[in-house]
């Protein structure tokens, strides 16, 4: 229905530009369209970020016809779902605003279990947040939040061969701690541990490369909530293909 009403909103607004034209407009009519129709689509978005978040974040190019709304301060397009059961949008950018807290929480967690200086931890989102969920939406409330909102990618030049110990603990620290994740967990050479930005506020899947099975000897990837545990690949562990020394 939400996509009906706006078919019929920019079909009215084309009508009353062909019917009546625009006298300060001297733009050529399907320009003035594709500008009713950019307008249609993002003022909504941009009302709901602005109204949730403040304006100082964000910027929306005009001139650029296809859209979207740009985050300055993370250098990203905010990504939008529209709900419609609830009627409003859905965002995950409380999880951005909460990286760095994140990211500090994850570390008390994990550090120990994966081997003190040898492991580099992101925070990204995974699911979108509940509607109700804006700029003081807090790093905990978002770790122990009903649904899977925030992955955590861990990855470590630890010995692989503790892995199933490594992963037992990893999961106690999050069921202890009431929290729900989403979690990718890799062991990789300690050359390529060093190839993965530093900067944990970016993500580490933005090139190809972590995902190639070279770049890892194996992985594993799972749902973890307080009270249950859901393995992503049918036989827990993927083997990756990277060369192990002597």
């Amino acid at each position: 229905m939400g996509g009906l009403r706006r078919v019929v909103a920019v079909t009215a607004l084309a009508g009353m530009l062909l019917l009546f034209g625009c006298q300060r407009d001297n733009r050529p009519l399907h320009e003035r369209i594709a500008d009713g129709m950019f307008h249609a689509q993002n003022d909504p978005q941009w009302e709901y970020v602005t109204g949730k978040y403040g304006e100082e974040d964000f910027t929306l190019n005009t001139e650029d016809y296809v859209g979207g709304i740009y985050s300055s301060r993370f250098g990203m397009w905010v990504k939008l779902y529209w709900d419609e059961t609830e009627k409003t949008y859905r965002d995950n950018y409380a999880v951005y605003l909460r990286q760095d807290e994140l990211i500090e929480l994850l570390d008390a967690a994990f550090g120990e279990i994966l081997g003190e200086s040898s492991y580099k931890i992101y925070a990204l989102p995974y699911r979108w947040c509940p509607s109700s969920f804006g700029r003081d939406t807090t790093a905990r409330e978002l770790l122990e939040a009903d649904d899977l909102l925030v992955q955590a990618a861990l990855f470590t030049a630890k010995d692989l061969a503790g892995r199933e110990d490594d992963w037992q603990a990893v999961q106690e620290a999050i069921q202890s701690r009431g929290w729900s994740l989403h979690v990718n967990l890799y062991y990789v050479p300690e050359e390529h541990l060093a190839l993965i930005p530093e900067n944990k506020r970016g993500s580490p899947y933005e090139s190809n490369t972590v995902l190639n099975s070279a770049f890892y000897y194996c992985r594993a990837t799972a749902h973890i909530r307080p009270d249950s545990f859901e393995w992503m690949f049918e036989d827990g562990w993927q083997e990756g293909e990277a060369e192990q020394g002597p």
